[in-house]
């Protein structure tokens, strides 16, 4: 009886030892499998914090804010427009040069022109000048109103002689021309047949109310419309017919 005893009690011993030997290495195992997943819980952990993190700094900061790369350069908003120097400077510069050139040569046409009529056209004169103006007689007999066509057909009016210096001037051209006794056409005609009122027929002007050398027992009151005339030598004024043909004389300008 007691070796059986004993024998049992070591076969009890050796069997706890193995117990126990069994449970402390199931229990480094686990420590070890739980060490395992603990480590990979950590770099899913970490993978997902960096996700997480790129994620942040790629979201904008608010709904107005516009993505900014991360080495500080700003992206360009597709909303403006983007203005090139050199375009703009082609597009709106070269019209504006074109449109100064432009201006600029019709402005000295025009101080050219001025200049032109003031030193050409106001001292031209192609028949002979005189102080009071430049006068030419024609001998081609033609009535009053074919006589003014002529007249401003070249570049002139039948002569208005308003004043006693025009009349003067007019006499000695024709005296000294050696011109045989005639009657011109000037540039008087009625305009008021009823009253008897004479006007000189480009400037409007009423006769009387400058200068007259109305002949004795002239003006007439005739049952027609009458123009005015002067005749060699006297170089009175009559008014007559303004159908009679006759020679006339023309003032340039």
């Amino acid at each position: 009886m007691g070796i059986a005893s004993n024998e049992e009690k070591r076969k009890e011993r050796r069997e706890r030892r193995e117990k126990e030997k069994r449970e402390k290495k199931d229990s480094e195992g686990g420590e070890e499998k739980s060490a395992r997943m603990s480590g990979r819980g950590d770099r899913e952990r970490s993978g997902r914090g960096r996700r997480t993190s790129n994620a942040v700094e790629e979201k904008p900061s608010s709904a107005g804010s516009k993505k900014t790369p991360a080495d500080g350069v700003k992206t360009p908003d597709p909303d403006l427009v983007e203005v090139k120097a050199g375009s703009y400077t082609k597009k709106c510069v070269i019209p504006t040069v074109c449109l100064a050139i432009i201006l600029a040569s019709m402005a000295g046409a025009g101080i050219f022109f001025l200049v032109y009529y003031i030193l050409i056209m106001m001292t031209y004169c192609p028949w002979t000048q005189l102080s009071t103006g430049c006068y030419q007689f024609f001998q081609d007999n033609q009535n009053w109103t074919h006589a003014q066509h002529l007249c401003r057909g070249r570049g002139g009016r039948l002569a208005e002689l308003e004043g006693f210096d025009k009349q003067m001037d007019v006499v000695n051209l024709y005296t000294s021309g050696g011109h045989s006794p005639a009657c011109f056409w000037i540039g008087g005609f009625e305009s008021d047949a009823s009253s008897m009122v004479f006007t000189w027929n480009i400037s409007s002007q009423v006769m009387e109310k400058y200068f007259t050398e109305w002949e004795s027992g002239y003006p007439k009151n005739r049952s027609v419309p009458t123009c005015v005339d002067f005749c060699h030598p006297d170089f009175s004024w009559k008014n007559k017919q303004c159908g009679l043909k006759q020679n006339y004389l023309c003032q340039f300008g």
